[in-house]
């Protein structure tokens, strides 16, 4: 038998991903990830986006990137879907492959779902860390389902901001419940269930804009002065206004952003490179400021890339690997 016929790739289920990935190592991983953008030791491609129904909003993804210092590759497949909530399915389904970046073999296939809420929030989170105030005490979340917690956690441990208060809501009453028990119970902060979108992101340094809606739902006068916002679907925020009103619009990476997004707001808005501040990636390494001033407004907008699902993922492999965590297979005997 050759060497292809016993190669082995680690399967790692959810259950399995949640024993090995926490949300610090999302963290770590999201900056290094950052990191290697900015002094070029990372590269990933920016992919058409499949439409496979006509029915509801759906599409699939391909996130490849290849990060040099680490000696891997991999790509994560990533679908959404308006229409799975009504069936008990998630809106977003993810599954990632990484390869040895010598030989292309597989060494890993994962649950991507997970992984993505936890790079999602981990994102927001290290833009929130070098653009929000670092006084910050009340968060806003609005939407609470997976990313309201992951992103509750995200912000929590930072240990950057001495955080004190966070003001929820969701159109769902038990969601809001169980973020707020989720939160006091894990991190001992209060939580404080809100009526109202206003109410909720009112005197609020940090919000956090969690929802599907595809409608406008908080505007630039709500956003106080010296406040940072995470959008993190973009379309539940006034976007030609809030963009274009705030001190900093900072991009996640632009390269992917142009294409998933800045390029349709120049056409629609007017909204382009012109009024963005830089990439979080040059915040990260020093080459651009971040926050220069305690009533700054400032936003990150990102929708995803390669770097951060390749990154966490490798992260929760090796971890696997310590533990002896994951069904070992040889796909090609």
């Amino acid at each position: 038998m050759g060497k292809a016929e016993t190669w082995k790739t680690k399967i790692l289920t959810k259950s399995q991903l949640e024993q090995v990935c926490d949300t610090k190592m999302a963290l770590a991983a999201v900056e290094d990830a950052l990191r290697f953008i900015g002094t070029g030791e990372l590269f990933q491609n920016t992919c058409d986006v499949l439409h496979p129904s006509e029915g509801n909003y759906c599409f699939l993804l391909p996130h490849p990137a290849y990060i040099r210092p680490w000696n891997v590759v991999g790509d994560k497949w990533l679908g959404c879907c308006e229409g799975n909530l009504s069936k008990g399915l998630p809106y977003t389904v993810g599954v990632t492959t990484i390869n040895d970046a010598e030989t292309m073999m597989p060494i890993a296939f994962m649950d991507g779902t997970y992984l993505t809420g936890m790079r999602t929030a981990a994102m927001a989170a290290i833009g929130t860390k070098y653009l929000a105030r670092r006084d910050s005490q009340a968060l806003a979340i609005v939407g609470c389902g997976v990313q309201g917690r992951t992103h509750l956690s995200a912000m929590c441990e930072l240990n950057v901001f001495p955080l004190k208060r966070v003001q929820i809501f969701d159109l769902n009453p038990d969601a809001m419940t169980a973020l707020q028990a989720y939160g006091q119970e894990k991190y001992g902060i209060e939580v404080v269930p809100c009526g109202s979108i206003t109410q909720a992101v009112t005197g609020a340094d940090i919000i956090c804009m969690l929802t599907t809606c595809r409608e406008p739902l908080i505007t630039l006068d709500q956003i106080a002065p010296g406040a940072h916002l995470c959008p993190t679907c973009l379309w539940d925020i006034d976007i030609p206004n809030i963009l274009r009103g705030v001190d900093k619009w900072v991009l996640g990476n632009e390269e992917a952003d142009c294409y998933n997004f800045v390029n349709s707001f120049q056409q629609q808005y007017g909204l382009g490179m012109d009024q963005v501040y830089t990439n979080l990636s040059e915040i990260v390494c020093g080459r651009k400021a971040g926050r220069e001033s305690p009533l700054e407004r400032t936003v990150m907008t990102h929708l995803g890339m390669g770097a951060n699902d390749v990154a966490i993922s490798y992260q929760a492999y090796r971890r696997a690997v310590e533990l002896g965590i994951g069904t070992d297979v040889c796909i090609f005997a």
